[in-house]
């Protein structure tokens, strides 16, 4: 039987990466995890609450320094509290700069 996650339009990869995450409106910084990412948007946990509709530029390194890294203008369309008193955005992307 296919499930929910089998019939999206783009597979998530998972990523565990860093990445800085920069408040467009105010350019509040804030540092996160990335915790899988695909065409369209990305999970990221936090240690603060982001309100939803906050547009944010993402910054991922690379873990090698022959690949890029990704930039992109972001929006957060959820933020989760987790168990652990972090918080998990999902963030849908808007542009990759």
């Amino acid at each position: 039987m296919i499930s929910h996650d089998d019939r999206r339009n783009f597979y998530r990869m998972m990523v565990n990466a860093e990445v800085t995450l920069i408040q467009v409106a105010t350019d509040a910084r804030y540092e996160g995890t990335c915790i899988n990412l695909s065409a369209t948007g990305m999970a990221v946990s936090v240690e603060e609450e982001i309100e939803a509709d906050i547009e944010l530029e993402v910054r991922l390194e690379a873990a090698d320094q022959m690949v890029p890294a990704l930039n992109a203008n972001t929006k957060v369309i959820r933020c989760t509290p987790q168990g652990d008193g972090s918080y998990l955005l999902g963030l849908e992307i808007l542009d990759v700069t």
